[in-house]
């Protein structure tokens, strides 16, 4: 009978619900890397902020997450008595948030993520009095452009996102707060049709920069100008091509920018001629495009060009001279899924340090030695 027993729960183990500070549908789990302890209530499927039982327990953490659920408001001092640097709050349908709904917390909270609901206002009360964010994502908010001063108190903001929303414009007062902090700008998946110039070159410590996804369809010259820092530009799945980019679309920050991505941009032969003001670009990403033909001199600036990934596009010659200016960089060449009929032998002889060639589905080409 033991054995019968024993071989039972062997194949139907017991389940004991975790529980975290009295609620059992979360759990107290150790950080990654040993960094506290985590309250994890992911994918629980709440309705509303636990109410935590801290009698007898520890109160500061590194993270709540409670993410996933179906979270539509977070009343006033839903999280008093707790501390933790990382609040998120993504994949709930947020749509009222307290203007004291996070007090407490402003000592200690560095990295805020939430997605809003399709009615919410922009939280701006309720997140006015977290001074020291460093990092600050927001989803699905749907104006045209953010209230007045809402950013006015977050000073310390490093990295913002503001994404899958309808954002169509920045104020020129936007960013304003954050031009000594601001180093990463995500807004993929809003609603732009021109590049906020003005509003982006109050960001001057500004390095990476995401507009993919959105429906911008030209890059005036030196639409960049005033971000003296910037190195890392994503435009991506924005329709630039046609003639929208303007030659001396990156002349200002040519001599810094190190990685550009402008996949599925429709763009065409006449459009990579603002390439050539890239002198110092180490990574160019220009998948799913219709570009038929390189010109033999567009790298020849290009000095210190490692991964240029040309796939799905139209080419259907190129030459030995075509990529002989970066014999001496390129590690990385992605002409997979082109049309290539005409490719000499020797197309590739003079990349002594390539590592990576991708050909797929190219049937014509017969490489020497």
């Amino acid at each position: 009978m033991l054995s019968l027993l024993l071989l039972t729960l062997t194949l139907h183990p017991v389940y004991v619900e975790s529980s975290c500070l009295g609620v059992s549908k979360c759990s107290c789990e150790p950080g990654p890397n040993g960094a506290g302890q985590v309250i994890n209530c992911r994918n629980r499927d709440l309705t509303s902020v636990p109410a935590f039982d801290l009698t007898g327990a520890q109160t500061r953490y590194a993270e709540l997450t409670l993410a996933g659920n179906r979270i539509a408001s977070v009343p006033a001092r839903a999280f008093i008595g707790l501390q933790f640097q990382r609040l998120d709050l993504t994949d709930n349908p947020l749509v009222r948030l307290d203007p004291s709904a996070f007090s407490g917390l402003e000592r200690e909270l560095v990295d805020l993520r939430l997605t809003l609901g399709q009615t919410a206002d922009f939280p701006v009360a309720a997140i006015d009095g977290l001074t020291r964010l460093n990092i600050l994502h927001v989803v699905g908010f749907r104006g045209r452009q953010l209230p007045p001063k809402a950013f006015w108190t977050l000073s310390q903001i490093v990295e913002l996102r503001l994404t899958s929303g309808s954002l169509d414009t920045l104020g020129v007062d936007d960013l304003n707060a954050q031009r000594g902090s601001l180093q990463t700008l995500v807004l993929h998946g809003n609603e732009f049709s021109v590049i906020p110039t003005a509003a982006l070159s109050k960001a001057t410590m500004l390095t990476s920069l995401d507009l993919s996804g959105n429906q911008i369809s030209s890059l005036p010259a030196d639409v960049f100008a005033g971000l003296v820092n910037l190195n890392v530009v994503d435009l991506s799945n924005n329709g630039l091509g046609g003639g929208g980019l303007d030659p001396a679309a990156f002349r200002s920050v040519g001599g810094q920018l190190r990685s550009l991505t402008m996949k599925s941009c429709q763009l065409g032969d006449r459009d990579v001629e603002a390439l050539r003001q890239l002198n110092v670009i180490s990574e160019l990403i220009l998948s799913y495009n219709t570009i038929a033909n390189l010109p033999s001199t567009l790298f020849n600036r290009m000095r210190s060009l490692l991964q240029l990934r040309l796939d799905n596009n139209r080419l259907q010659t190129i030459t030995r001279s075509t990529f002989s200016s970066t014999f001496s960089t390129l590690e990385v060449l992605d002409l997979s899924h082109n049309p290539l009929s005409s490719v000499p032998e020797d197309a590739f002889l003079d990349l002594r340090y390539l590592q990576e060639l991708r050909l797929d589905s190219v049937t014509t080409i017969q490489l020497g030695g």
